[in-house]
């Protein structure tokens, strides 16, 4: 069967099965949806796919009555007869789905409408609702961010989530990631953390609360800080990120590019190396 015919039949499938969902479902999978075109006859029903929402993904419509599409009456504003958009609120915020990975996570300034509340994200590829990790989003009214009125003496602390290994760049920690790892809070100090606070520790730092604890550098009795031996990554999802720091036979070298899968050897102008 021919490649690009076979690649057509498996995305009407793929539509046909979303066509199925709810809408909260749809959601989720907003860029398989068929995006709209004038001079089509859409029956009501339909959902399609026109323009971005404010955080970027795909706007959902669904056709509120059947009609054949014209070119100056596009989903969207004074066409709400004809087309109902979903996933955004009656203010226009996108209602909070929750990404299936890196590429529709919510990004930093984000702001989502989740259970009735406005969120703003505060961090980068952000896969967590403010129910799941409250340390990654913030309330805010309307355009207003609601100040942060800090841990109730009463209630304790600030609860932070549990040190998770990622699977990949699409769930590693990024650079201000707060987690409990062992009964201490650590800190991310750089962006796609995939390793935990023993197997890399130049990569995070102790925090208490919501103070940072200094560094005390390398004890002069234990030696200098180890860091990781050079692997050979296999993909995006662990290749090493500018200011990664490496073992690589013997020579610590730290990494000038994001992305870098090459050795010093390979591709010196991607390393640099770090005196001891």
């Amino acid at each position: 069967m021919d490649r690009l015919l076979a690649a057509e039949q498996l995305r009407k499938a793929l539509q046909m099965f979303a066509a199925t969902l709810a809408d909260e479902k749809a959601l989720e999978i907003a860029a398989v949806f068929p995006v709209w075109s004038p001079d089509q006859y859409y029956t009501a029903g339909t959902v399609i796919s026109y323009g971005t929402n404010p955080v970027g993904d795909p706007q959902l419509y669904k056709v509120a009555q059947s009609h054949m599409s014209q070119s100056i009456y596009p989903p969207g504003s004074g066409t709400e007869s004809l087309y109902t958009a979903f996933g955004l609120d009656d203010s226009g915020y996108p209602i909070w789905a929750q990404p299936s990975g890196a590429h529709d996570a919510y990004n930093k300034g984000d702001v989502v409408n989740y259970n009735g509340t406005l969120y703003e994200s505060l961090i980068d590829g952000n896969v967590w609702s403010p129910d799941a990790y409250p340390a990654g989003w913030k309330a805010v009214s309307g355009e207003t961010i609601v100040p942060d009125p800090g841990p109730d003496p009463d209630t304790g602390p600030t609860e932070y989530p549990d040190w998770v290994q990622p699977s990949g760049a699409h769930d590693a920690y990024n650079k201000g990631d707060v987690v409990n790892y062992n009964g201490t809070l650590y800190e991310s100090l750089i962006d796609g953390n995939v390793w935990s606070p023993d197997a890399y520790p130049a990569g995070w730092k102790a925090v208490s609360g919501e103070t940072i604890v200094p560094d005390p550098g390398p004890d002069p009795d234990t030696g200098p800080t180890e860091y990781p031996d050079w692997v050979q990554p296999s993909g995006a999802h662990d290749a090493y990120n500018k200011g990664d720091v490496v073992n690589y036979n013997g020579t610590l070298y730290e990494s000038l590019i994001d992305g870098n899968v090459w050795s010093p050897d390979a591709y010196p102008a991607g390393w640099e190396v770090v005196p001891e």
